[in-house]
């Protein structure tokens, strides 16, 4: 059953002492007015006279309570953002007393997860995708924020964590997050292709020159079971060792899986979001939704970022990254 607000059960309680104070001043007024005037005392019509004082600031009160959607309004809390924050991250300039960026390289790329370079090159693929004409903040702003949404697991990730480091409103930071989301997926059929038929041949022959015929079967580990369509690792039951033979095809089978398994993991390296997603799965299919759109964000930001940063600058990052992972 539904409860009644503060305010309605506030003014529920003022009517019904209003009620009953107007019996008490009708019965003071004009009943106690045909009693003669030696039996009442100067008390008694101080009090006649204080009731309906009172009376009449108790309905003014109702009048104006009822005329109010809330009893009290909070304290007007921070809109929108602030420059000086975005603009103290992305300055890349020596100032006029010769101090130094406020960000290095590293500690840019520790909290957007990319180069310099790379943020600005993905900020430009997006910006052209705003819709709607009302006034929003930069893109790079609210593509910073995005990205130090994804750097961050658990409640690392927050609202509140994020408005409190970059000085935004209260759904500021969850409206920034929609719309880039919004913007990257709009540009994902350009970053995430089946491979065409000459990619499809060179996949088949590498796999081919390494396991043999099997191009027509999917490989998989020990978790499945074999059918038409499915070659499963061999299990080893209770005790019993797997033979050479076994363990040698496993070995060999399991190279194929390794690699897609070190994609997931550079993944969770670069996005620690994807570790511990601070989302609630509720009734419905709606954050389920939101769930997979910034995974798939994540994929869209991964093809990027193989292009536009060197393979070896990548290595070195990872590596960085798994360092502080286990700290």
């Amino acid at each position: 059953m539904p409860r009644n607000s503060i305010r309605k059960r506030v003014l529920s309680r003022l009517k019904k002492l209003i009620a009953k104070q107007e019996v008490e001043v009708f019965i003071e007024q004009f009943l106690g007015g045909c009693s003669s005037s030696e039996n009442s005392s100067d008390d008694d019509r101080l009090d006649a006279d204080y009731n309906l004082a009172l009376l009449i600031e108790r309905k003014k009160l109702y009048e104006e309570l009822k005329g109010k959607r809330y009893l009290a309004r909070c304290n007007r809390y921070r809109k929108g953002y602030k420059d000086e924050i975005f603009q103290r991250h992305f300055n890349v300039t020596v100032d006029e007393n010769g101090q130094n960026p406020w960000l290095s390289d590293l500690e840019f790329k520790e909290l957007y997860r990319m180069s310099r370079t790379s943020f600005w090159h993905i900020v430009g693929l997006i910006k052209d995708h705003r819709k709607n004409t009302k006034r929003q903040a930069p893109v790079e702003y609210q593509f910073g924020v995005f990205m130090c949404y994804l750097g961050r697991q658990g409640s690392g990730a927050s609202n509140p964590t994020l408005r409190n480091m970059f000085g935004i409103g209260r759904g500021t930071a969850n409206t920034w997050k929609k719309r880039v989301v919004k913007a990257i997926r709009s540009i994902r059929d350009e970053y995430i292709k089946w491979p065409d038929a000459m990619e499809r041949k060179e996949i088949a022959n590498r796999i081919n020159s390494k396991l043999g015929n099997l191009i027509y079967f999917i490989i998989g580990d020990s978790a499945f079971t074999n059918s038409k369509t499915m070659v499963a690792a061999f299990k080893a039951f209770n005790t019993i060792p797997l033979s050479n033979l076994h363990q040698g095809y496993n070995t060999v089978a399991g190279r194929c899986r390794v690699t897609s398994e070190h994609t997931i993991g550079i993944l969770k390296v670069r996005f620690p979001f994807l570790k511990c997603i601070p989302m609630k799965i509720k009734e419905g299919k709606k954050t389920l939704k939101r769930i997979l759109k910034t995974i798939d964000c994540c994929v869209i930001l991964h093809n990027i970022l193989i292009d536009t940063e060197s393979e070896e600058e990548n290595d070195r990052w990872f590596v960085v990254l798994s360092t502080w992972a286990d700290r």
